[in-house]
């Protein structure tokens, strides 16, 4: 027979995981939206408003690491959580390389190697997209910069046996890096 007592207890905990989680979804799906939007100034070269933003993400991270992540922490390996950090760590890297910084981790958060590996991956194309604009404006030493990064990021990545939606992620950077090179040899034909 049940204990009821422990029926009970059962119930109450997986209840208020479950409301701890759609919480947590809530707000993973406002950061998302918030780094995408941070992505989307950099790429207007307003990067006054990106890293407003992107602090303001940082905070919401930093702060559902203190508090729900740290009373339920299988919550962290939720989806949506994991796309939103991912989709933050890509807008952060996209804006060191734009600004010319060192790409490096982010300092004061707990962040898993896979949603760095896929956030490099994925700044690739941002820089690519980027890139194409400078062409267009014939920026073409910041191409060139972009190219380097890119390259280097290939460089750092195929270290890794990577596997899965990773290995897909790497595959896109390389197609990326092909793309650039393409840029850049049409550069040179116009020189």
């Amino acid at each position: 027979m049940l204990n009821k007592s422990f029926q009970k207890a059962l119930l109450k905990e997986y209840q208020d995981r479950q409301q701890e989680r759609h919480k947590l979804i809530a707000v993973a799906n406002d950061a998302l939206r918030q780094a995408k939007q941070a992505i989307f100034s950099i790429h207007r070269q307003d990067t006054g408003v990106a890293r407003k933003t992107l602090d303001i993400v940082n905070k919401t991270f930093v702060q559902l690491q203190k508090t729900t992540l740290k009373s339920n922490p299988e919550l962290a390996q939720q989806g949506a959580y994991l796309a939103s950090v991912e989709e933050y760590l890509e807008a952060e890297l996209f804006y060191q390389a734009v600004l010319g910084q060192p790409i490096a981790a982010i300092k004061n958060l707990n962040v898993g190697v896979d949603q760095y590996i896929g956030a490099l991956s994925d700044m690739t194309g941002e820089l690519t997209r980027q890139a194409v604009l400078r062409a267009t404006d014939k920026d073409y030493e910041t191409v060139k910069r972009y190219t380097e990064i890119v390259e280097e990021v290939i460089g750092a990545l195929i270290q890794f046996d990577l596997v899965s939606h990773l290995r897909q992620k790497y595959d896109d950077a390389k197609r990326n890096l092909k793309r650039l090179e393409g840029i850049q040899y049409d550069i040179s034909l116009r020189d």
